[in-house]
């Protein structure tokens, strides 16, 4: 009992769960001066998405695509530095 408290005066927020949500709120709120800590059951972050080995082939898993439309995204892929690619057209 008295670890989980002083767990909770060491970070201003703790986020539970690192799939796409959780981590774009630590992402936000990291940018912001706030102590965040996000805990994840899983072995390793993002949720449903993950790539996955399938037999001698790998596979992508989970939520399949999302749309990069919405501002929101189109600002956090910007501020990653990373970039957006169309679903392709036999989708």
């Amino acid at each position: 009992p008295g670890r989980s408290i002083g767990l909770l005066k060491k970070y201003d927020f703790i986020i539970i769960g690192a799939g796409l949500s959780g981590l774009a709120a630590h992402h936000d709120l990291l940018k912001k001066g706030y102590k965040v800590l996000t805990l994840e059951a899983g072995k390793i972050p993002g949720g449903r998405v993950k790539t996955e080995k399938l037999g001698e082939s790998f596979s992508d898993t989970g939520a399949q695509f999302f749309t990069y439309n919405y501002p929101r995204i189109q600002k956090l892929i910007s501020e990653l530095g990373l970039q957006a690619h169309p679903a392709s057209t036999l989708m």
